[in-house]
């Protein structure tokens, strides 16, 4: 039986890893799918030995805290891997992590495949070196970053975004709030505070007091949240009862929140580009401790945080960073959209604009080139190999 391993450390790596299982299973329908995720994973049939909130860590200072658990987590797959050795590995973004666990399994010969590229255009570009000691195969869901790769002699290939693939282009807002229980007659504002621990208790609070502005100035406003795990529903319940204010949480449904919102307050990370494939406009905002960001001040090396932004090239939404993102500038912004409708539909045409370049058929795309990865080290019983896949 062929054991394909798989590793996510977070929400939306899980649910890149569960389309990908699907895609894959539709060629190898008897493959074993082992290794590290979430609820999206288990679902599509993969064996998660581990769940990934080990690995969901955010910030420099608070990766440092969380190491002796991260590198208690790779000894232990790296005991069943030794075991029970696949033959292939995808590590799916978790960068650090997978990057490291992939250098000690090549050693064991097998074949590794890093499926989302680090953000090495944005910060610390020499990491690319150790990653093509690391990686047999890179799968990147932006068409610029291939280009990165191939300059060192680095196999790598764009599949585009699964979400992309998934978001239908036209969206129906009526029936978005009506699933969500929601006024369908009535503005919304979404309120995405993220899927880490971390990340929600530094934004909730602010994300509420701005949505408390937005209310005091259009009193008919819906607010909602959604939580993507039943801790940070916990986390967000407790916000809640403390702000005094009515907003609807709702369980995972980001995707629902995003059809059903006029205009959405979220973290940055991959929500941004879903929220970008909706068609959504956004307030971007994110918070880390204050040492992580000075430190990391000096070592982005893009204008942008936000991935809307990055692949347009030039500032589409607002991103208010650390400091910037207080609840009267957030406020601000979101009002700007309700109230100009122009500049709310000139946004739309440039999110459509991106939805359709990274509209690729990813997953059916990254399973092949696995698949075809397997193949080649079947067929030449070279585990030293640097090209496999296709171009």
């Amino acid at each position: 039986m062929t054991t394909i391993a798989l590793v996510a450390g977070e929400t939306s790596g899980d649910k890149l890893g569960a389309s990908l299982i699907h895609a894959l299973r539709e060629r190898m329908p008897h493959a074993k799918f082992v290794g590290v995720g979430g609820s999206h994973m288990r679902a599509a049939g993969c064996e998660c030995l581990y769940g990934y909130d080990d690995l969901s860590v955010i910030g420099l200072v608070e990766g440092l805290k969380a190491l002796p658990k991260v590198w208690r987590l790779k000894r232990r797959l790296m005991r069943y891997f030794k075991q029970n050795k696949p033959d292939i590995f995808v590590g799916i973004d978790a960068t650090e992590f997978n990057i490291s666990l992939e250098l000690s399994l090549k050693k064991l010969g097998v074949k590794t495949v890093h499926y989302k590229s680090p953000s090495i255009w944005a910060w610390r570009p020499k990491r690319i070196h150790k990653i093509k000691r690391a990686v047999d195969l890179m799968l990147t869901l932006f068409p610029f970053e291939v280009e990165l790769y191939h300059r060192v002699g680095m196999d790598a290939q764009c599949v585009g975004h699964p979400l992309a693939d998934k978001v239908p282009d036209n969206i129906n807002k009526e029936t978005a709030r009506l699933a969500l229980k929601l006024d369908p007659n009535k503005p919304v504002l979404g309120l995405l505070p993220g899927s880490r621990s971390q990340e929600v208790t530094k934004l909730i609070a602010p994300f509420l007091a701005a949505a408390k502005r937005c209310c005091d100035a259009i009193p008919d406003l819906q607010c909602v949240v959604p939580a993507a795990t039943p801790e940070r529903r916990v986390e967000i319940d407790e916000a809640l009862s403390a702000c005094g204010l009515e907003v609807k949480c709702v369980d995972e449904r980001s995707t629902h929140v995003m059809a059903a919102a006029d205009v959405i307050l979220v973290a940055s990370g991959t929500a941004t580009l879903e929220a970008a494939f909706m068609k959504c406009p956004m307030v971007v905002a994110y918070k880390l401790s204050s040492l992580s960001f000075h430190i990391l001040k000096y070592l982005v090396k893009t204008p942008y945080v936000a991935l809307p932004n990055i692949l347009a090239g030039r500032q589409l939404v607002p991103e208010l960073i650390q400091d910037a993102a207080t609840p009267e500038a957030m406020a601000a912004h979101v009002l700007d959209y309700f109230n100009d409708e122009a500049k709310r539909d000139a946004l739309i045409v440039e999110l459509s604009k991106i939805h359709q370049d990274l509209k690729r058929d990813a997953s059916e795309i990254a399973a092949r080139a696995i698949v075809n990865c397997m193949s080649e080290n079947n067929k030449h019983h070279d585990t030293t190999a640097t090209y496999c896949g296709d171009r």
